[in-house]
């Protein structure tokens, strides 16, 4: 049998249209995967057959949410992001703050001599709206952003967990804190062990700091 023969509908590129529950216009027929045309990486394929399973055999009828997958290329420097772009938000009209750390401005980024970017986006309210990290490393520091999208998706839940000294890992803590400080802190460009302490003792002396 061949897909016109279905009566499922492509759209106009040629790929197979699917709701949030991955269900086809036919009744019956559900599709993942490349096919879908929706974000065409493994593990995306492999969260939305969770999703097809739970809705088929389970009866938990859970829609599939694409905002807090991320992806990484396998470069020199390697390339991650989860969520929206920065582009993407000025497109969508969205206001938003943005906090940079450079990789090679930490203890451990010193020490291995590694360079890159830390970039995070949030709203007023700090919650995350993306994350996006060019350097060693990426494609696994990425994933302490996507948890924090997922766990509530606010600045805080990076900024309030204790980061392992040295390691690059600090670098998006410090990333969290400038997007929650604003400019002054993202746009420095050079930062010590010693001034990174002092933007922390700063940010912790802000009234209502938690939420503001």
């Amino acid at each position: 049998m061949t897909l016109p023969a279905t009566g499922v509908e492509l759209d106009r590129t040629g790929y197979i249209n699917v709701n949030d529950y991955l269900e086809t216009n036919v009744d019956g027929v559900w599709a993942l995967g490349d096919i879908t045309g929706i974000m065409p990486l493994k593990h995306v394929a492999v969260r939305q057959a969770r999703h097809l399973i739970d809705n088929l055999f389970h009866g938990r009828r859970r829609p599939m949410t694409y905002g807090a997958i991320p992806h990484a290329i396998f470069s020199a420097p390697q390339v991650a992001g989860v969520g929206k772009t920065e582009d993407e938000l000025k497109s969508d009209g969205v206001a938003y703050r943005v906090g940079r750390w450079k990789i090679e401005n930490t203890a451990m980024g010193l020490a291995l001599k590694e360079s890159g970017l830390v970039k995070i986006l949030a709203d007023d309210s700090g919650r995350i709206l993306g994350g996006h990290i060019v350097g060693s490393n990426a494609s696994i520091l990425i994933h302490e952003i996507v948890v924090s999208m997922n766990a509530g998706g606010t600045l805080d839940a990076i900024i309030d967990s204790v980061h392992v000294h040295p390691t690059l890992s600090q670098v998006v803590g410090l990333a969290a804190i400038a997007a929650r400080v604003g400019p002054k802190v993202s746009e420095l460009s050079a930062v010590t062990e010693e001034q990174a302490k002092g933007y922390w003792d700063s940010w912790t002396s802000i009234p209502n700091a938690d939420m503001e």
